[in-house]
Formats: structure tokens, C-alpha cells, sequence
């Protein structure tokens, strides 16, 4: 295996890393390997030029970078078992699928092992936008009315809508207890591909996938990632600056807006409460968000108590839950709990608002106050439509969807993948559905994603090669009042990565069919 990929490497990699690509090249003495829990990468460029990669003068062929010839080819297997190491030491680790409640057992995260190219600019776009999309939906979730409008058709056909719509209007009747509410955000992009038919030139677009909110992943592993790539790119003989990859903070963006509503709940007996089940492999990545919390309050001379709560198969109680599951909801509702997410934060994430924001006059009405964002924030929008509007411009859309099934996606409410319709699947839904099934789902149009070649890694499995389309994710964080729409902490930090075999429709990390990933800034 390590001579197959011996020999292929150099092609694989000129592939990778595009022929008009400009990255620093390192000089002959060789530059030392980035430190262990660094954080930011090179500065800046050095004088020792500007030019284009050429993988074959580069040298990764022992454990330091050798860089005492020209045209050596690049050992992929050497960079893949450090990175295997690497990962280890740096904890970018998951629990195995059977573990039995065990902690002193893991395996590596599933990741790539270079970064993925992203152009510089679109990525600089979705930065710039997060904070008006924290904005936005925290204000969409203090709007009572428009939830229970927006939601009521659906729960005609969706159990858990209706039951999270009913303790919504309860809690509200009753009179909210905490105003104070956290955002925990991740906007969901992809880099949108249109080829000119004429010219066959390629034209990037940031096109938003969706909105999560609340139980978001990715806040600790995303920093790591981006050490593992610094590293790898090191040892594939290219120093990668802070412009080319981004610092990566978004777990420690997490524990400082948890520490700063621990601070406003008002109270120094307070404690943090982690909610998680019992099944999840991500409990390390959640604990390192717990330690960076004890690190804030330590600095500041505080003690905060943090108390983890592990129940069997939350996500199941969650979707299929008894009486007693939606009573325990009820009561965190009800009871002085910051929450995150409330149930109208929950809610406002959901398919059929994001649908719905892309009606003219609707970002507007949210973000009166931040009129000059708008424009940006709706540039990101892709194709959206309602499947129960009458309007010409939506039964235009639909009537194209079942000519062009392959252009067009319909996505149900329901959160969670693996319930989209593609193709065939689509044209016939479009013809089958009743109108409850309507109200149900949104249709969308179906992206057409960049396209890298890169490797995945995989405990136990060798190093993977093939073409592959990622996701991008930013993250933001909110610290608001309901009561009277203030903004306490608003604030975007970090970046994540998905990536997938190009040629899986749907699919991801717990697939088997992806991996986590960074970026790579591009002109």
C-alpha cells in the first residue's frame, strides 16, 4: 500500500492543490513542524517568494521533511500514520461504536488529510454574514406569531411539530420565567459550481444549505482539524499561513458565551447542565468544551460547577418520546433554565422558515435595523419554495422540478439527513403528495457542488483517495434577552468542514461516507 500511494501521491496532490495555486514555499533550510496546540499558523508571506505548488519538490518521506533534493516524491502513507499519531496526541479522538459506557477507550476522528481549497472570498462572505444569521433567528424565536402560523399546518402531519408547537403556546400563555437565551449557531454553505455552457468557464457562488441552532456539531473538533492540517501540509513541505488556514476557535467561542450566561443567570451557585446520551461517541470533544468553561471562570477567580448528564438514546426519547419525555421538556421550559435551544429557537431553525425567509421582504422585516447586511445575507440564499403556494413564480418551479427532477431536492421538516428526495423520488412525491405531505416539505434547488480529490482517514481502514464535495460551516454565538430583544454577546468564531464522496447524494461522518475537514483559502 505505501508504494501504491508512493508512486500516485505527486498526481493525487497536483490535483489537489490546483496548478494556479499560490502558497508559500518553504526554503531549503527547513522551517521547524508547526508547534503542538498551536493555535495560529505563519503570519505572514516571508521573502523567500510567492510561487506555485509543485508537489514533486517537495519531501515527506520520514518523520522530518527531508527537502534535500529536488523532485522527491511525497510518502502519503508516512504523512497518513503521523497524522494517525497526531491525532491521538492532540485528542482528536471519538469513542468506538461499542464502548459500553467506557471512557478510557478511542479511536480517531474520521478526517481528511490535507485541508480542502475554499476561495478565499466566499469564505470571508460567510464570515461576515454569521452574525446578522444569529441576529436574525434569535429574533425569529421571540416572534410568537409567526412561529405558531409557520408551524400549525405542519403539525397536521408531523407528531413531534405538533408537540413542541403545544409547549410552545403553553410556555407562552403561562408567561416566560428566563428571558435570557443562548444561540449556539452553525450556517451550513456550499461552494455552488455554474459552467458557463458557452465557454465552459466556472463561476463560484456561497450558497447556504441550512440554519442549526442549539445541539451543534463540531464546536471542538474544528480547532483540531485545523492543527492536523497544519501539520500535514508541513510535512507535505508547504508552511501554510494564517490567510490560507484560518485560526480555528469555535469550541472556546462556545464556553465563552455558556460562561458569560452562567454570569448573567445572576447567581454563583448556578450550575452548567450537559444533557447528552449515553450512546454518543463525541463525549470527549463535549468535555473539552466543559474544561474551556472551568479555564474562564479560573482566570476571572470564579468557580463554576459543571454537572454531565448522560440518558439512554436522547435522540431517540427525543423523536419518539412517551408522555413523561415531553413533561421533563416541559418543565425546563417552564422552570429559570438558559436554555440552548429553547423550543422557539428549535423551531425557528427549521426547513419551512428558511423557505419562508427567502420570500421578498422577510430578512428585511427581521433586520430593519441592518439594512446594508441584507443584500449579503440574501446572496447566500439558493432556490426556495413553498409546495402549497399558488403564485406563478412557485408553480413555475414545481412544474420544472417534474420535468428536471435531477436540478431540484424536496426536504421534509424533519432535521436530522436521510430523508430528502432526489430524481425519480422527487417527480413522483411532487405527484403523490397530499396537501398536509405538502405543508410538510419545501422544495430546493439542488446545488452543484465544488468538486476536490483529497484522502479520508478512518480508524482501522487504510487511506481512501477520490473525489469528494464539502460543506462549510461558520459558526456564531448569541447571548440575547427575549424579553426585550437586547443583545448581550453577539459574535462569529470558527469554522467547520464536511466532506463526502462526491457521488453519495446524501451521506456523512457517521455514514462512513465522510469526514471532517478545514479550509484551504484560494484566490
Amino acid at each position: 500500500m505505501a508504494n501504491q500511494l508512493l508512486v500516485s501521491a505527486p498526481r493525487h496532490l497536483d490535483a489537489y492543490f490546483a496548478a494556479s495555486l499560490s502558497i508559500r514555499r518553504r526554503p531549503k533550510r527547513m522551517a521547524p513542524p508547526p508547534p503542538v496546540g498551536r493555535r495560529g499558523g505563519t503570519d505572514s508571506e516571508s521573502a523567500d517568494g510567492i510561487g506555485t505548488f509543485d508537489v514533486e519538490s517537495q519531501a515527506a518521506r520520514s518523520s522530518t521533511p527531508t527537502g534535500n533534493g529536488d523532485n522527491e516524491e511525497i510518502d502519503i502513507q508516512a504523512i497518513a500514520n503521523d497524522a494517525k499519531d497526531f491525532a491521538q496526541i492532540i485528542s482528536l479522538t471519538v469513542l468506538p461504536n461499542v464502548h459500553n459506557g467506557r471512557s478510557d477507550v478511542a479511536e480517531i476522528t474520521p478526517f481528511s488529510l490535507f485541508p480542502t481549497p475554499f476561495p478565499r472570498n466566499l469564505f470571508r462572505l460567510a464570515e461576515k454574514v454569521q452574525k446578522a444569521f444569529n441576529l436574525l433567528y434569535f429574533r425569529i424565536s421571540n416572534d410568537f406569531e409567526f412561529l405558531s402560523e409557520t408551524f400549525e399546518p405542519v403539525a397536521k402531519t408531523n407528531e413531534n411539530v405538533r408537540r413542541m408547537l403545544n409547549i410552545l403556546k403553553q410556555v407562552h400563555d403561562e408567561g416566560i420565567k428566563q428571558t435570557k437565551t443562548v444561540v449556539l449557531a452553525r450556517s451550513d454553505y456550499m461552494c455552488h459550481v455554474i459552467t458557463d455552457k458557452e465557454t465552459n468557464e466556472q463561476k463560484y457562488e456561497l450558497k447556504q444549505i441550512e440554519m442549526n441552532a442549539g445541539q451543534i456539531g463540531g464546536l471542538s473538533v474544528s480547532s483540531r482539524i485545523t492543527e492536523m492540517h497544519r501539520r500535514t501540509l508541513w510535512r507535505a513541505g508547504i508552511d501554510a499561513t494564517k490567510d490560507q488556514v484560518p485560526d480555528n476557535e469555535a469550541g472556546l467561542g462556545a464556553a465563552e458565551v455558556l460562561y458569560k450566561a452562567w454570569k448573567a443567570f445572576g447567581d454563583p451557585n448556578a450550575i452548567i447542565l450537559f444533557v447528552a446520551s449515553r450512546t454518543s461517541k463525541n463525549r470527549y470533544g463535549q468535555r473539552h468544551i466543559e474544561y474551556d468553561i472551568t479555564n474562564l471562570a479560573e482566570a476571572e477567580g470564579k468557580a463554576i460547577q459543571i454537572v454531565r448528564l448522560s440518558l439512554p438514546g436522547c435522540a431517540k426519547m427525543y423523536k419518539d418520546g412517551n408522555e413523561y419525555d415531553w413533561e421533563t421538556l416541559l418543565m425546563f421550559e417552564r422552570s429559570t433554565t438558559i436554555m440552548s435551544p429553547t423550543i422557539a429557537l428549535d423551531l425557528a431553525t427549521q426547513k419551512k422558515v428558511q423557505q419562508i425567509l427567502a420570500k421578498p421582504g422577510m430578512v428585511e422585516h427581521y433586520l430593519e435595523d441592518q439594512l446594508e447586511i441584507v443584500p449579503l445575507v440574501r446572496s447566500t440564499f439558493a432556490g426556495l419554495w413553498s409546495l402549497t403556494d399558488k403564485d406563478e413564480e412557485t408553480q413555475k418551479a414545481i412544474n420544472d422540478a417534474i420535468a428536471h427532477p435531477e436540478k431540484y431536492v424536496i426536504k421534509p421538516n424533519l432535521e436530522g439527513g436521510g430523508h430528502n428526495f432526489f430524481d425519480e423520488k422527487l417527480r413522483k412525491k411532487l405527484q403523490e403528495f397530499t396537501d398536509e405531505e405538502r405543508e410538510a416539505h419545501i422544495l430546493m434547488q439542488k446545488l452543484s457542488a465544488m468538486r476536490v480529490k483529497n484522502f479520508m482517514m478512518r480508524g482501522h481502514k487504510k487511506p481512501q483517495f477520490g473525489e469528494m464535495t464539502t460543506e462549510l460551516g461558520i459558526f456564531g454565538f448569541l447571548l440575547g434577552d427575549r424579553s426585550d430583544g437586547k443583545v448581550l454577546h453577539n459574535v462569529q468564531r470558527g469554522h467547520f468542514m464536511r466532506t463526502k464522496l462526491a457521488e453519495v447524494n446524501e451521506g456523512g461522518v457517521s455514514h462512513g461516507t465522510g469526514v471532517f475537514d478545514s479550509a484551504f483559502l484560494v484566490p
